[in-house]
C-alpha cells in the first residue's frame, strides 16, 4: 500500500536531466561483474557488484567526511550510531574508526550486507558493528536508541512503484518519497531523548526539494543545511548534508 498523499504526489515530477544521467550511471554500475577495491577518506574498502558504487555516484566521500566530523565532535563521548542504507558499509566503518562506540547499519540489499561483513572484518571492527536486513527501521527493536542516525538517501523520484525497481535502482530512487516519509515519521522514536541527532544526505538539484520540505514539516522537523558540495559537471549536481531538528 502506498504511503504518499495526493498532495505530495501532485507535486512530484521526474527530472529529465537527472533521470538521463542516473540511467547512464546505473548501466555503468550494472556492468561491474567483480568486486573491486576503492579508497574513501584514506581507507581501503571492497565494493561488490550489485551494491551502490561510490566510484560511479557523486559525493560519497563528502558525506562520509561530514559524518566523521559529527562523530568526532559528539559531546566528548563515543556515540552510538545508526546508518540506514549502508551499501558497502564504508560510512559505518569510518564512523567507528573515528570514534563511534558502535554502529548498527541496515540495508534492503542482501549483497550489500555481505559486503559490509567483509569490510568490517577487513578493518577489525566486526565486534562494533551490527548488520541488519531492514527497510528503514522495520527490523529494529522498539527500545533501540541512537545518538546519531544518518541516511545517504536515494533522493531520485521515478514514476514507478517500488516493486518495479531493480535492487540497484532502489539505491538511487525512492518513488513518491515513501521511504523518506517513513524515515521522518519514525526517526525520533529511535533517537536518544537527550541530544540524539538526525542527518540526511539529499540533493536539491536532483531531488524534489519542495516534497522533502513538506514531509519534514508534516512530521515537525526543521531542516538545516550543514554543508554542501557542487559537482564540476555540466549540468551541476548539488549534494547537501542536512541536520533535522524537532519543532513543536
Amino acid at each position: 500500500m502506498s504511503n504518499h498523499s495526493p498532495a505530495i504526489t501532485d507535486k512530484m515530477i521526474e527530472k529529465p536531466v537527472y533521470m538521463q544521467r542516473t540511467r547512464m550511471k546505473l548501466e555503468s554500475a550494472k556492468n561491474v561483474r567483480e568486486k573491486f577495491s576503492t579508497k574513501i577518506c584514506g581507507q581501503d574498502f571492497v565494493i561488490y557488484p550489485n551494491v551502490f558504487n561510490p566510484d560511479i555516484f557523486f559525493a560519497t566521500e563528502f558525506l562520509a567526511k561530514e559524518v566523521i566530523e559529527v562523530v568526532k565532535a559528539f559531546h566528548n563521548k563515543a556515540p552510538k550510531v545508526l546508518e540506514i542504507g549502508t551499501g558497502a558499509g564504508y560510512t559505518t566503518i569510518l564512523a567507528i574508526l573515528n570514534g563511534a562506540s558502535h554502529v548498527t547499519c541496515t540495508d534492503i540489499n542482501k549483497d550489500a550486507l555481505q559486503n559490509v561483513k567483509e569490510n568490517a572484518n577487513k578493518h577489525n571492527v566486526a565486534n562494533q558493528t551490527t548488520i541488519k536486513y531492514s527497510d528503514v527501521f522495520n527490523a529494529l527493536h522498539s527500545d533501540d536508541r541512537y545518538d546519531i542516525i544518518f541516511w545517504n538517501y536515494p533522493f531520485g523520484h521515478i514514476n514507478k512503484s517500488v516493486q518495479e525497481l531493480e535492487m540497484l535502482e532502489r539505491a538511487v530512487f525512492d518513488p513518491f518519497y515513501e521511504s523518506l516519509n517513513v524515515y521522518l515519521k519514525n526517526a525520533n522514536d529511535y533517537l536518544k531523548p537527550n541530544g540524539g541527532r538526525l542527518f540526511l544526505g539529499f540533493s536539491t538539484t536532483a531531488g524534489c526539494k519542495e516534497t522533502f520540505e513538506d514531509i519534514a514539516k508534516t512530521h515537525k522537523w526543521n531542516i538545516h543545511l550543514r554543508n554542501e558540495t557542487i559537482s564540476d559537471t555540466v549540468p551541476i549536481m548539488q549534494m547537501g548534508f542536512y541536520e533535522l531538528t524537532k519543532f513543536e
